[in-house]
C-alpha cells in the first residue's frame, strides 16, 4: 500500500507555541456562542475568563470553547 511506504513517525519532536487569547475570544465568541444573552455575559467576563486561562497556564483554545 501507498500509506506503509509514505507513513513517518516523528517522536520527541515538541512544537511549542504562544496562544494570544486576546485576539482569538471574540472570534471565538461569535463563531460558538448562538444565544445573545450568553454572548454578552461572556464578553463581560471576558478579562477574568482570559486571566484564568493564563494563571492555569492553559493554551489549547479548544478548552476556552468549552
Amino acid at each position: 500500500m501507498l500509506y506503509n511506504s509514505l507513513k513517518e513517525k516523528l517522536i520527541g519532536f515538541t512544537i511549542r507555541y504562544q496562544t494570544d487569547f486576546e485576539s482569538s475570544f471574540e472570534s471565538l465568541l461569535n463563531s460558538t456562542v448562538k444565544c445573545d444573552k450568553t454572548k454578552s455575559f461572556l464578553h463581560d467576563k471576558k478579562d477574568m475568563i482570559i486571566a484564568a486561562f493564563v494563571k492555569e497556564g492553559y493554551h489549547n483554545l479548544r478548552t476556552l470553547i468549552y
